[in-house]
């Protein structure tokens, strides 16, 4: 991928790099301190690692973390109030003090809210009727829901902001949508049919704003325009494709995306 910089404005100097640079050095090692840590903490309510231990795990090798155990724990909740029901959608709800879920009940959908801790489970009004993408998208599930979100935080570290079934590139997909440590959303997309990971999209946006405004001293973000989309979250040889920037702050932005 190319970097495109046209307009830029003074430059810094170096300083800005090396310091982004020293602080991305220091975020890695955090984040591995704390990969560490969820490895040997407890892994959330036993509903939960019971449904983990019956179902096969999509990375089969690491632990799992409080998150993904928490929306394990809500899934494991919401099928079991509901007779036949298969989730098939999940929401953190706004304020973060539990969860919107979709279930698939024969050929209709019903909503529940699960509380966060899995304890209390109140159905939503009306039942639609599902439409004829999401029957097809159902029928080829062979990897459940919680598999897809457990193989996604062990792609990305973060929390959980929902998952869907989807198609990407052709493929009938899990997307999951993590908000990771640094406030960036990115998008990690879990084949159903096998729960390997055809991809993970940073959203470019969010990612620019949060690394100039956590800048030491902080920047202006709002002069930017991104030109595309979405970047390759685990891409540390490409570029971020700026079409307007300072060449210290693109390289700051470099430097902090480095994992």
């Amino acid at each position: 991928m190319c970097r495109r910089l046209g307009g830029s404005e003074e430059a810094t100097g170096g300083t800005a790099t090396s310091e982004a640079t020293t602080e991305s050095t220091a975020t890695a090692g955090e984040s591995a301190t704390m990969d560490d840590s969820a490895s040997a903490s407890p892994s959330g309510p036993a509903t939960a690692d019971e449904s983990a231990s019956a179902s096969p795990s999509a990375s089969g090798t690491a632990g799992v973390g409080a998150e993904a155990g928490a929306v394990a724990g809500a899934i494991v909740a919401a099928e079991e109030a509901v007779a036949g029901g298969q989730v098939f959608e999940i929401d953190r709800k706004d304020a973060g003090d539990g969860w919107e879920v979709k279930l698939a009940v024969e050929d209709r959908e019903q909503e529940v809210e699960v509380s966060a801790d899995g304890q209390e489970v109140t159905p939503q009004e009306g039942d639609d009727e599902l439409d004829q993408q999401d029957r097809e998208n159902l029928a080829q599930v062979q990897i459940p829901l919680e598999d897809a979100v457990r193989t996604a935080l062990e792609e990305v570290d973060g929390t959980l902001d929902g998952a869907q079934l989807d198609i990407e590139d052709g493929t009938t997909v899990w997307e999951v949508d993590i908000d990771d440590d640094q406030g960036t959303s990115v998008d990690v997309y879990v084949n159903v049919d096998n729960g390997s990971v055809l991809k993970a999209l940073a959203d470019a946006e969010t990612h620019l704003i949060h690394v100039l405004e956590t800048s030491n001293p902080p920047r202006d973000a709002s002069g930017f325009k991104i030109t595309e989309a979405a970047q390759d979250y685990h891409d540390t040889t490409g570029a971020w494709d700026l079409s307007s920037a300072d060449p210290s702050v693109v390289e700051d932005l470099l430097a902090r995306h480095a994992k």
